[in-house]
């Protein structure tokens, strides 16, 4: 059971996992959110039930964690989107990667075993 005292915050309070982070961009979907920093990187954060994350999935990533993924190692991320349960980023050089739900067909692809933890 959620622990009712962490589930409402009315005051704004800085995101301290983040200091000495420039954050260029980020993006919420339904319950999650993306940030990318000015060197490219992504931190995540919120419920993961579809992998939404980029992380193996579980309930909820109360912290900004940092997305690793290895198809992206060349590339550097500017520019993020986030829909209901999935995430779409931009490159510098224009190539979009995506993840998360796709019962839609909102990656713009085919699923592949490895995209399910």
């Amino acid at each position: 059971m959620a622990d009712a005292a962490l589930d409402v915050l009315t005051a704004p309070r800085f995101v301290s996992t983040l200091m000495g982070h420039t954050i260029t961009t980020l993006d919420a979907g339904s319950k999650f959110t993306v940030a990318v920093t000015s060197a490219g990187e992504m931190f995540a954060w919120g419920e993961n039930r579809e992998g939404q994350l980029a992380l193996p999935k579980s309930s909820c990533v109360r912290k900004p964690k940092q997305i690793f993924a290895p198809a992206m190692d060349d590339d550097v991320v500017t520019d993020v989107a986030c829909g209901w349960g999935h995430v779409i980023a931009k490159t510098d050089s224009g190539v979009l990667f995506s993840w998360g739900l796709n019962s839609h067909g909102q990656l713009g692809r085919e699923a592949v075993k490895f995209d399910y933890q």
